[in-house]
């Protein structure tokens, strides 16, 4: 804010550097008291750390300036969050370090730490000016196999450091990192109440893995979960759930050997239709399967259509006299047959030799018609 300028006449508010350079412009009108009202400078943000800077007021039609010090100072950075993935790996596998909260455009160290202390991977870090990092360490081809390895990050502008659990896996060991994830489907047509089962390789071990069911062409932008999985031996659902009525993602253990299995209802009254099986791993890892929702087995003595078959479609009068009846399950379409001929043009064909017959009668009953006429004349 200032007062004194020229009263409704134009000013300008800079930002002036160390050396007199003006790095921030911001005009102003002073009203009608000569004050000028509250006006905001932003600080660029590769403006240098320091105290030698000024914050002037000009008044145009005067020329004359005011001055005031001004201090830049450096970007308190927040709590560091570093992330791993994966969490586990090899000799000669890469992980990705992530980072947010330090210092930006500050430097940072990514280290992986043995359980001896020792640190045998180092790798620098450069934040942006959000204060993130991502950063890739390998695991050196001597790490031995253990548990308390060690991920550390540390700021070198807040000298704060974090640290987080890492695993070296044997060589011998199933590790995601060099098996790409896979997902299998036992059946591929499942009928509407049926169930089938998932099953998962190449996840990182002892993690959970989320299970997701979605139309594979839904008529919304975003696909809407249809129905989730379930599998009763691994509680993931109540015991008194209703597995085909589920509608969140559900989420299931990864053993040991980097495997899981579930299974998945399908609600009975399912649309039918092509379904994308989505499976997401705790560490980033991600497949998918696909199966396909059918019509569940209609008993061969059934009748399927609405009407099917007309008025005697072998459904209604399935046999009988028509033992070739058959139901084509369509409104009014009846493909049944007699005495073996199909539906259509047989009936018109029994009666052919009376509607001949009847002709000639007519025929004959003209022409001695017109005989007796001539007689008469």
């Amino acid at each position: 804010t200032g007062e004194g300028f020229t009263p409704k006449g134009e000013a300008s508010v800079e930002l002036v550097d160390p050396s007199g350079k003006v790095i921030a412009t911001v005009p102003a009108t002073a009203g009608d008291d000569g004050k000028i009202p509250a006006t905001k400078v932003t600080v660029p943000k590769d403006a240098t750390p320091g105290k030698d800077y000024k914050i002037r007021g000009t008044d145009k039609t005067t020329s004359k300036a005011g001055e005031v010090p001004f201090e830049v100072t450096s970007v308190k950075p927040g709590e560091p969050k570093v992330t791993v993935d994966p969490k586990s790996g090899k000799p000669g596998d890469s992980v990705t370090v992530n980072g947010e909260g330090l210092t930006p455009k500050g430097e940072t160290t990514v280290e992986l730490v043995d359980p001896s202390g020792k640190v045998i991977a180092t790798v620098p870090a450069t934040a942006g000016d959000d204060g993130k990092i991502s950063a890739k360490v390998n695991v050196p081809d001597g790490a031995k196999p253990g548990k308390d390895y060690k991920i550390r990050a540390t700021d070198k502008g807040s000298n704060k450091t974090v640290e987080l659990p890492f695993e070296v896996l044997s060589t011998d060991d199933p590790c995601p990192c060099t098996h790409k994830p896979v997902v299998s489907l036992d059946l591929p047509n499942v009928p509407v109440g049926g169930t089938v089962k998932i099953t998962g390789k190449g996840f990182s071990v002892d993690t959970m893995v989320t299970i997701e069911v979605k139309k594979s062409t839904p008529k919304a932008k975003t696909p809407a979960l249809m129905f989730a999985a379930s599998e009763p031996e691994l509680d993931v659902l109540a015991a008194d759930a209703e597995p085909e009525r589920a509608v969140e993602p559900i989420v299931v253990p990864v053993g040991p050997d980097s495997a899981f299995a579930a299974s998945i209802a399908i609600p009975k009254d399912a649309e039918l239709g092509a379904y994308d099986v989505l499976v997401q791993g705790e560490n980033g890892e991600n497949a998918n399967g696909s199966f396909t929702v059918v019509a569940a087995s209609v008993d061969p003595g059934s009748n399927p259509g609405t009407n099917p078959g007309g008025t005697n479609p072998g459904g209604t009068n399935p046999g009988g006299t028509n033992p070739n009846g058959t139901g084509n399950g369509q409104s009014g379409n009846g493909d049944y047959r007699v005495a073996g001929l199909a539906n259509t043009g047989s009936i018109a064909g029994s009666l052919l030799p009376l509607a001949l017959l009847m002709l000639l009668g007519g025929a004959a009953a003209f022409f001695i018609g017109r005989q007796r006429k001539a007689q008469k004349s």
